[in-house]
């Protein structure tokens, strides 16, 4: 019998269950689950005002039926048309204050398309059922970015996006060789996750 590959990315091992919480809290603060698991970081890049819009946001509070990510000066959160804005203002439908917003409705601020260059991401992803599970599995975080996309590491293996759109699991240095690919997506797809590797369904959890 075959072995089936299972390519399982979970958006950071350490993320939380997201409710009910409606101002910054400290570590003591209890979450209520009722909602989706979000991750306690994401990456924007791209955006507008970069010196002060890029770099980490941080999992912090809620707004509606969403979380609420902020870098300390600028605030990422969805309103109520659906829509994900990054803001220097208070959080709020108002308009004033938005930098960049997914050109429609989205569910997760990294699946959208946003205005401009801006690029959300979380800082890290979870890796289990590729070839090579001893070595390749577990935590990947940004370390790099090529041709505009991120790279994630776990110090032995890359992920990463080629030229082509195809994203590989490669155990070599980031570039176009198919040397040291040991997984990849069958198609070019924008993220690493909701796709096909290697003939196979890839789970997001």
């Amino acid at each position: 019998m075959k072995t089936q590959l299972n390519l399982l990315f979970l958006l950071l091992s350490s993320q939380v269950a997201f409710a009910d919480v409606t101002s910054f809290g400290d570590d003591s603060q209890e979450l209520k689950t009722t909602s989706p698991m979000w991750p306690k970081h994401l990456e924007v890049s791209g955006a507008n005002y970069p010196n002060d819009s890029s770099g980490e946001y941080s999992l912090k509070e809620n707004y509606g039926n969403g979380p609420v990510y902020s870098n300390g000066v600028y605030s990422l959160y969805q309103r109520e048309n659906g829509h994900w804005v990054l803001d220097f203002n208070e959080i709020s439908e108002v308009w004033d204050g938005t930098v960049n917003y997914t050109t429609a409705p989205q569910t997760f601020p990294w699946d959208g398309t946003w205005s401009g260059t801006a690029s959300i991401l979380p800082s890290t992803v979870y890796v289990s059922g590729a070839n090579y599970p001893f070595a390749s599995s577990g935590e990947y975080h940004i370390v790099d970015s090529y041709n505009g996309m991120p790279v994630y590491s776990n110090e032995s293996y890359m992920l990463y996006q080629r030229k082509n759109g195809i994203w590989v699991l490669d155990f070599n240095e980031v570039s176009e060789d198919w040397d040291g690919t040991v997984n990849y997506t069958t198609k070019p797809q924008s993220k690493p996750w909701g796709g096909f590797w290697n003939g196979k369904t890839l789970v997001i959890l």
